[in-house]
């Protein structure tokens, strides 16, 4: 498969339990092989940055977007802990790790059914699931000078 780089990070309503959750991360990654993770918190400086990123939200369910828009930027300031992580095959492998959207969907082994439960669209955190959305989601954290 080759060297990848997917972008993850904890969502603002979470952001207090993301060392759990990072350390659930590498610990899972470790076992699986060689990874490169940056971690770093970040502040969202505006809602611009959520419009942009959920703009597929937008389109296939205007409410769950609405919700998004009304909650995150709020939430903790809108404070995230981020990572981008390199790997070979890493897209895949981290969202095996984070598991299915729907909190019902998962066992208490993934991210996702662990530190849940949650309601839509409040999963506690993000992961990319193929190479264009990683790439879309990278130039994103780019575009407003996150990364």
């Amino acid at each position: 498969m080759g060297i990848e780089t997917t972008c993850f990070f904890v969502k603002p309503h979470a952001i207090h339990r993301s060392r759990e959750i990072f350390g659930y991360l590498v610990e899972n990654l470790t076992n699986i092989g060689r990874f490169n993770l940056d971690y770093k918190g970040i502040n969202i400086p505006s809602s611009g940055f959520y419009e942009e990123f959920y703009s597929d939200l937008k389109n296939r369910n205007p409410e769950a977007f609405k919700r998004v828009m009304d909650s995150y930027p709020c939430a903790n300031n809108g404070r995230i802990a981020f990572s981008l992580i390199k790997g070979d095959a890493i897209i895949k492998i981290v969202k095996i790790i984070v598991g299915p959207t729907m909190f019902e969907d998962n066992s208490n082994l993934t991210i996702r059914g662990k530190f849940g439960p949650y309601e839509m669209p409040d999963t506690i955190v993000h992961a990319s699931s193929n190479k264009e959305e990683a790439k879309k989601d990278i130039n994103c954290f780019k575009k407003f000078g996150l990364i």
